[in-house]
């Protein structure tokens, strides 16, 4: 929504809810935060839980698109745990994960289509 965000802003939020290592983090590279996502970036990779990323990724691996689930919904759900596992995935990976949970009702036209792009999905 905000893809601009003041570094006061910025320093106000850690202020409110960062404590300890988060706070001392941003005082020492405030100046690399130029934006919303740039920040959202940062502190997800920093302050990540191993662990989380390890249930994304087993969750992703073992992921099939159930019969009743819209193509929305199941590529939703990929797309954030591509995020989770690894914010910059290729495009390449992020297809070939949709691909390989994706019905098989489904997965002719999206081969006939040939996506490049996973918005092409």
């Amino acid at each position: 929504m905000y893809e601009t965000l003041a570094k006061s802003n910025l320093h106000a939020i850690l202020h409110a809810a960062g404590k300890g290592p988060a706070k001392q983090g941003f005082a020492e590279n405030n100046t690399a935060f130029e934006s919303w996502s740039v920040f959202k970036a940062e502190f997800l990779h920093t302050y990540s839980f191993p662990t989380l990323k390890q249930l994304a990724s087993h969750r992703l691996r073992n992921h099939q698109q159930c019969h009743d689930e819209p193509v929305i919904e199941y590529y939703t759900d990929v797309m954030k745990l591509c995020k989770i596992i690894d914010y910059n995935m290729t495009d390449v990976s992020k297809l070939d994960h949709l691909n390989h949970g994706l019905k098989l009702s489904l997965m002719k036209d999206v081969l006939r289509r040939a996506p490049t792009m996973p918005f092409e999905f």
